[in-house]
C-alpha cells in the first residue's frame, strides 16, 4: 500500500534528488548509453541556454514531512517558455509564460499508487495562474510551496519577505503584532511556517453590496485586494 496522497507534496529537486531521478530513468531511456554517459549527458544539457535561469526544473513527489529525502516517489521535468497566444476575436498576439512537462517517471515498484497523477495535479496548481484555479482541494492536504520565479503572480517566497519586512517595521514602531487578512490558502500555510496564527475574524468585517451584472451564484463574485486601512 502506498503513502496517503494528502501527505505528499512536490518540490524542485535538490542535486542529489535530481541524480536519483535520472538513475531511475536510465533503464527506460538510456538508448545504448552507459549509466555514466547518460548522467553526464543530462548534466551537459542542463548547462545549455535552453535550460538556464530556471527554464529547466526537475520536480519530485515526496512526503511533506521529509522534503529532502532520497526516497522520491516519482519525478518529472518542466521547461519554462515564452508562448504566443491569439484569441479568435483578436488580431494581435499576446505573450505569456507556458510550461512543457516531460520525463514523468515512477519506479516500477512504486507504481499503481496514484503518485504520478497526483504529482501532475499538484504541478498544475503550482504552475497555473492563481486567478484561473479553484481553491486548493482540502483532500490534497496542505498546498505545496511555490518557488520564486515559477508560475504566475505573487509567490510564497515573496510573501515571506514582505511579512518579515512588515514585522521589522512593526518592532521599530513598538507594535506588538502584524495582521494580514483574506490570505489565499497557499500563503496561509507559509505564514504559519514563520510563526503566523490563522483565525476567523468576528469583528470589523468588510462588506459591499453588488449592483453589477446579476449572477445566480454569489460565489462567482471575487472581491480583489480586499484590505482594511489601519484607521478603519
Amino acid at each position: 500500500m502506498g503513502l496517503p496522497l494528502d501527505s505528499l507534496t512536490i518540490k524542485p529537486a535538490n542535486a542529489k534528488q535530481t541524480r536519483i531521478s535520472r538513475e531511475a530513468t536510465f533503464n527506460e531511456w538510456n538508448r545504448g548509453l552507459t549509466l555514466e554517459q547518460y548522467i553526464n549527458r543530462e548534466v551537459r544539457l542542463e548547462q545549455c541556454d535552453f535550460a538556464a535561469d530556471g527554464n529547466l526544473t526537475t520536480w519530485v513527489l515526496v512526503p511533506r514531512e521529509n522534503l529532502e529525502t532520497d526516497d522520491i516517489l516519482c519525478s518529472c521535468e518542466t521547461y519554462r517558455r515564452k508562448v504566443a497566444v491569439k484569441e479568435d476575436d483578436e488580431t494581435n498576439l499576446k505573450f505569456a509564460i507556458g510550461y512543457g512537462i516531460a520525463s514523468v517517471y515512477t519506479r516500477e515498484h512504486l507504481r499503481s499508487n496514484g503518485y504520478a497523477g497526483h504529482m501532475m495535479k499538484l504541478l498544475h496548481w503550482v504552475l497555473g495562474a492563481k486567478d484561473s484555479l479553484p481553491r486548493f482541494p482540502q483532500g490534497w492536504g496542505n498546498p505545496p510551496l511555490v518557488p520564486a520565479g515559477v508560475g504566475n503572480g505573487v509567490r510564497v517566497d515573496s510573501l515571506k519577505k514582505l511579512v518579515a519586512a512588515a514585522m521589522a517595521a512593526a518592532r521599530e514602531e513598538g507594535m506588538e503584532q502584524v495582521e494580514v487578512w483574506n490570505m489565499p490558502e497557499e500563503f496561509r500555510f507559509a505564514a504559519e511556517e514563520i510563526g503566523g496564527i490563522s483565525f476567523e475574524r468576528d469583528e470589523h468585517l468588510p462588506s459591499f453590496f453588488w449592483y453589477g451584472k446579476s449572477t445566480d451564484d454569489p460565489g462567482e463574485i471575487i472581491w480583489r485586494n480586499n484590505e482594511k486601512f489601519a484607521w478603519c
